[in-house]
C-alpha cells in the first residue's frame, strides 16, 4: 500500500499539485450532512485493488480521474463507474484502478444523501451507481468546476455549495426516520425499539417502511450495520475479542464471528491482527458520522 501524504488545518495553502504522487487531503465536514470530506489523488501508483468494509454513511465519489470498477458482494454486482454513490449494504466491496486516480470523496450521512439524491434510498441498497444516472449533466458541470479550481480549499468550498444546493431543495425525510436513525446510531437495544416505536402510536410496519425509504435499510439490517461498525472500531484500537464482543453487543463469541464474517468478509481476530499494523489510510474510507441531518 501507498504511504499517503495526509494534510490538514491551513487548507488554503495545499495546491493542487503536490509533490507526493499518491496523498489524501481532509476538509472540513459538516456533520449534519457528511462525517467526512476529503480530497485524495494518486498517480503513477500501479494498479490497485482494495477491499472497503460497509459503513453506516453512503460513500459519494466525485472523480476528476478514470473510471474504475466496483464490485459488490452483497448482490455480487461489479461496474465500472467514475463518479457514483455507493447505497448502503450488508456486505464488504473490492474497487480495483489502474494507478491514475484524482477526486473528492464525502461520506454521506444516509439522511442527507435521501434529500441530496430524492429518491428511496433502498433503490440504492447494495448497489454503486454511476452519478451520471443520478443527477444527469449537473456532475459534468460540477466536474469542469472542480478541474478549474486552483486549490483543495476552493474544490471543498463547490462541493459543499452543490450538496446544500440539493438538500434545499430535496424532500425531507420522515422525523420518525430521523428519530429512528439516531437511536439506532447510538446503539438502542431492540427490546428499548419496541416500547419506543410503540410510543409513537406508529405501527412497526409503517415506521420501517419509512426508514427503508429514507435510510436504505430497515431498521433490524441497519442495527446490524451499526453493531458492525462499533466492532470495527473496537478492533482497530485493539480491544481483546471478547471485550470487543460484548462491547459491540453481540450475544455472545459464536454471533459475533459469524455476523463479523457475514457483514466484513473476515473473522474478528484476522481484522485485530491486520488493524495492528496497516495504515488506515484507504483510496476510499469507511469512516462513520456521529451528527445527524436533520
Amino acid at each position: 500500500m501507498l504511504d499517503y501524504w495526509v494534510v490538514a488545518g491551513a487548507l488554503d495553502d495545499v495546491r493542487i499539485v503536490a509533490d507526493s504522487p499518491a496523498g489524501l487531503v481532509e476538509g472540513r465536514s459538516d456533520g449534519c450532512i457528511a462525517s467526512r470530506v476529503a480530497g485524495f489523488w494518486d498517480h503513477g501508483g500501479g494498479p490497485s485493488a482494495d477491499t472497503q468494509l460497509p459503513s453506516t454513511g453512503m460513500i459519494l465519489i466525485v472523480s476528476l480521474g478514470p473510471k474504475m470498477r466496483v464490485a459488490t458482494s452483497s448482490v455480487n454486482e461489479d461496474r465500472t463507474v467514475r463518479s457514483f454513490v455507493a447505497g448502503l449494504q450488508l456486505g464488504p466491496a473490492t474497487t480495483e484502478h489502474d494507478g491514475d486516480q484524482e477526486g473528492i470523496q464525502v461520506d454521506l450521512t444516509p439522511l442527507a444523501a435521501r434529500a441530496i439524491f430524492g429518491v428511496p434510498l433502498h433503490e440504492l441498497s447494495n448497489r454503486c451507481i454511476d452519478l451520471d444516472d443520478l443527477v444527469g449533466a449537473r456532475i459534468d458541470r460540477l466536474v469542469d468546476e472542480l478541474r478549474d479550481a486552483k486549490s483543495w480549499t476552493r474544490r471543498f468550498e463547490v462541493v459543499d455549495r452543490e450538496l446544500r444546493r440539493a438538500i434545499a431543495a430535496g424532500p425531507s425525510p420522515a422525523p420518525e426516520s430521523r428519530w429512528l436513525y439516531e437511536q439506532l446510531m447510538v446503539g438502542a437495544d431492540e427490546g428499548r425499539l419496541g416500547r419506543l416505536v410503540e410510543q409513537t402510536g406508529r405501527s412497526h410496519r409503517h415506521l420501517a417502511a419509512q426508514f427503508k425509504r429514507d435510510v436504505g435499510l430497515a431498521p433490524k439490517a441497519f442495527a446490524r450495520l451499526v453493531r458492525f461498525r462499533r466492532a470495527v472500531r473496537l478492533l482497530r484500537a485493539q480491544a481483546p475479542l471478547a471485550r470487543a464482543s460484548v462491547d459491540a453487543g453481540y450475544y455472545d463469541q459464536a454471533h459475533f464471528t459469524r455476523e463479523f464474517q457475514s457483514i466484513g468478509g473476515t473473522t474478528p481476530g484476522r481484522m485485530r491482527t491486520a488493524a495492528s499494523g496497516a495504515p488506515e489510510v484507504q483510496f476510499v474510507q469507511d469512516d462513520d458520522g456521529a451528527r445527524f441531518y436533520g
